[in-house]
């Protein structure tokens, strides 16, 4: 329970947290054209573009930012506008984002470019596309007459799709630290076993407890329908209640078929 209200807590604090990320950006002239929104919109961010630019050079550039230690946990690219390039030399470039979140936005003016990129991408559980191409499909008022470069509306467009894929990445880590922490209490909980008894389960306590030495023993000298039935009860409620029960008493205890059925 503790350690899901840490992840709650970090989770109600994650939309400020990736602002906050050091996010390295390299481009091309669109991701120049936005440079001082992504400024503003991540203040520890560090933007490398130029105009020009494609993926041919790109790799060097980065082993130069990983020599200065400059790369952070996220890199964003904006590449292909102004051609693709080879699949070895993508390679490259991943090979030196080894162990980072890649954000690889696709282009607006080059199918045959995103569906290479597409297709690599499913190399690699680390790549994630940003669909610049989709998103912004139809809002003319992003761009200037070439469709390429961005106008102010479209630098905040660019701006919030990068930070919604970055988002999405980090919740949905969340969500699943979440559900995995969340299956292995359940199947912890599956191999848990609860024995409620009187005498007889008393008298076979130390045979059985050294088999059974996680399992929760609940003996009443005084056993009867009406406390075995509370004690289940309160245990469901408190969901204390094991996923294996055995029941241990002798013939002091007379249970209708109907009360084994209720108990059941």
């Amino acid at each position: 329970a503790q350690v899901l209200n840490d992840l709650e807590t970090g989770e109600f604090k994650l939309k400020e947290t990736v602002k906050n990320l050091f996010i390295v950006g390299v481009g091309d002239s669109v991701m120049l054209g936005a440079a001082n929104t992504l400024y503003a919109y991540f203040p520890n961010s560090y933007i490398d573009a130029q105009i020009s630019r494609t993926a041919w050079v790109v790799n060097e550039i980065l082993l130069n930012l990983k020599y200065r230690n400059m790369l952070g946990n996220v890199v964003v690219l904006n590449l292909g506008a102004n051609g693709d390039c080879a699949d070895w030399c993508k390679r490259e470039i991943m090979n030196t984002l080894e162990g980072k979140k890649v954000f690889w936005i696709n282009t607006t003016n080059d199918i045959y470019v995103n569906n290479n990129l597409v297709s690599f991408a499913s190399n690699y559980n680390n790549l994630y596309i940003i669909d610049w191409y989709t998103i912004s499909r139809g809002h003319y008022d992003y761009f200037f007459a070439d469709g390429i470069h961005l106008t102010e509306t479209g630098k905040q467009a660019y701006t919030s799709a990068i930070y919604e894929a970055i988002y999405k990445v980090y919740l949905d880590e969340y969500n699943k630290k979440r559900q995995d922490i969340i299956n292995e209490y359940e199947e912890k909980q599956k191999t848990k076993i609860s024995f409620y008894g009187n005498d007889i389960l008393l008298n076979a306590f130390e045979y059985i407890q050294p088999e059974f030495e996680e399992a929760k023993f609940n003996i009443k000298k005084e056993l009867s329908f009406d406390i075995l039935k509370q004690e289940l009860k309160t245990a469901k409620e408190s969901d204390l209640l094991t996923y294996k029960i055995v029941f241990a008493f002798d013939s002091s205890i007379s249970l209708s078929l109907d009360e084994y059925k209720e108990l059941i």
